[in-house]
């Protein structure tokens, strides 16, 4: 039961992750920036992931 738990916290920041990188990439490309900016997405869902499991200690 704590492995089911512990990968229902996971999935929830990368989820929420995955959904503001796609609204962010939306919104960028609505005002013609380049996906360059693709790399600073991912830097951001990485860090939601990471604080997300380092809470779950």
């Amino acid at each position: 039961a704590r492995g089911a738990g512990g990968w229902r916290h996971r999935a929830l920041p990368v989820l929420l992750g995955v959904t503001l990188a796609a609204l962010m990439q939306a919104a960028l490309q609505r005002l013609g920036w380049p996906v360059l900016t693709w790399p600073f997405v991912a830097a951001t869902w990485v860090i939601v992931a990471v604080e997300g499991s380092r809470n779950d200690r």
